[in-house]
């Protein structure tokens, strides 16, 4: 993800802004009966302005924040996260560095990251994001669907191709809805998934 990393670090100041604009809970509001009611370890990937990782602290959650753009996540850390919230440093498909926490997250929230992945790193990231969940967990995915973004490394994506991929990674039980574009952009469709770790 190194070009979307250093797009989206150019551009910090104008992606935290539109990022802070909409609430976590409209944005998320398909995979919300995902998350867990008990406080558990959750991971967010590509965490971004730091909004959901926010979110979901305030749910009691302890939370894992992976941002590779360093300037979008000191942008984050800036606000004052609190403790509930550990920043890494690490990006797709492979998250280099999570070892310690192999086996034991309970939920993963990966939003609009994945349409930055290439096809081959879609399966390595599916199946990276099965090591790191509990038996049990689940793991939510957002995507969009738009006209291709070169200068944002962004790649043309399709649900059916996404939900392979996570098939073939061992995940057996996913359910995938269609959202509207909260920005009201025409050609933009999103798909929320979320995958079980049975």
């Amino acid at each position: 993800m190194t070009a979307a990393t250093d797009y989206y670090d150019q551009h910090a100041d104008k992606f935290f802004e539109q990022y802070r604009s909409l609430g976590a809970a409209e944005v998320l509001k398909d995979v919300l009966h995902a998350i867990p009611t008990a406080p558990s370890l959750v991971l967010d990937v590509a965490s971004g302005s730091g909004r959901d990782s926010e979110y979901l602290a305030s749910l009691g959650h302890t939370v894992v924040s992976v941002e590779p753009a360093k300037v979008l996540r000191d942008k984050a850390v800036s606000l004052g996260q609190g403790p509930r919230i550990l920043q890494f440093d690490s990006s797709l498909p492979f998250l280099e560095g999570l070892e310690l926490f192999d086996g034991g997250f309970d939920f993963i929230l990966c939003a609009a990251a994945w349409m930055h992945l290439s096809p081959l790193e879609r399966g390595e990231a599916a199946c990276r994001l099965h090591a790191l969940l509990k038996k049990g967990g689940r793991a939510a995915v957002t995507y969009k669907v738009a006209p291709p973004e070169p200068e944002r490394a962004m790649f043309a994506i399709h649900a059916e191709q996404v939900e392979e991929d996570f098939r073939l990674a061992g995940f057996l039980r996913f359910e995938t809805r269609e959202n509207v574009d909260l920005l009201g952009r025409g050609d933009t469709r999103w798909f929320s998934s979320v995958f079980h770790k049975d």
